[in-house]
């Protein structure tokens, strides 16, 4: 996730690189976010842009837990010899 400073509306928007999961749109949403598919990024509402920084911060916090929690769980399987994960 990116945090771009747009100084011409004087906010923050977001961008991804894949699609976020369901959990992070649904905080998005629930934050007051919206998607432009025209420029492929998230802006808050007006009424969510005086605490969207903190949000933001705190979502690439979020963001950054599942990604560790998935090297975790994948590295279990390959730790344990799951299927799929054998040399």
């Amino acid at each position: 996730m990116k945090i771009i400073e747009n100084t011409q509306f004087n906010r923050i928007n977001l961008q991804f690189d894949e699609k976020p999961s369901k959990e992070i749109l649904q905080k998005l949403k629930d934050e007051g976010w919206r998607y432009s598919p025209q420029h492929k990024l998230w802006y808050p509402s007006a009424s969510a842009v005086e605490n969207s920084r903190a949000f933001a911060e705190s979502l690439q916090k979020d963001i950054n837990n599942e990604a560790s929690a998935y090297m975790e769980s994948m590295q279990d399987a390959i730790d344990t010899n799951e299927p799929g994960f054998n040399s």
